[in-house]
């Protein structure tokens, strides 16, 4: 499905948070951000968060879904608005989250820049054979994009690490000999009050049952 496969499918940032991350209690609010792919077609979804609360929605309207993950509850929950479905699925302990070693841990640049109004640190990193340098933000939590219930790739190390740091990526770049690729940034930070409605399941929505073999559990 596109959901699975655009907007949250970035190469650099997919996986699954685990029970035990850290999570940003004090910011509230919404981040929306443009995604590019290797052939430069490009995304935009919408990050929001409330305490232990993080919603992800794709701003595509043939794309009518949205995933929440509650990491108090330890469950994140797909839901399919143009049918009125979800899907629900644990997330997984930090002991259970497979880890795949990177080439280098992140490397912090001593560098700054302002993305969508916001102040960042820039770190460098290597993963997979590609360069990438990401601007993070102290004061937003930490980013975890959630992963489609098919999603059996593990985690890359570095990732780890930025999450233990309550580092939120508001820019990732991926450096190369010619011209450098913008994966992801942030065009819009807004700070305020959300509804919890946002982050929960439609009234009469129909849970769906995981086939089996699906999903970070049995």
């Amino acid at each position: 499905m596109r959901f699975l496969t655009g907007a949250f499918a970035l190469a650099t940032l997919g996986s699954i948070p685990t029970a035990t991350t850290h999570a940003q209690d004090s910011f509230e609010g919404t981040v929306t951000f443009e995604a590019r792919g290797e052939r430069g077609e490009a995304s935009e979804f919408e990050y929001s968060m409330k305490g232990k609360r993080i919603r992800f929605e794709p701003q595509d309207p043939g794309t009518p879904m949205y995933m929440v993950m509650d990491l108090e509850a330890e469950v994140m929950r797909m839901v399919m608005t143009s049918e009125n479905m979800y899907m629900e699925i644990p997330i997984p302990d930090a002991e259970e989250e497979k880890v795949k070693e990177s080439t280098g841990e992140p490397v912090k640049t001593n560098r700054t820049d302002v993305v969508a109004g916001r102040k960042c640190e820039i770190w460098t990193m290597k993963e997979g054979g590609k360069s990438f340098e990401m601007c993070v933000a102290r004061d937003l939590g930490t980013f975890m994009q959630g992963a489609g219930p098919m999603s059996r790739n593990a985690t890359p190390a570095w990732q780890r690490e930025l999450r233990k740091g309550g580092f939120f990526p508001l820019r990732v770049v991926e450096k190369t000999a010619g011209a450098d690729r913008t994966v992801l940034v942030a065009t819009k930070i807004e700070q305020g009050k959300l509804d919890d409605s946002m982050f929960g399941v439609p009234a009469g929505a129909k849970k769906m049952s995981m086939p089996p073999g699906m999903g970070r559990r049995p």
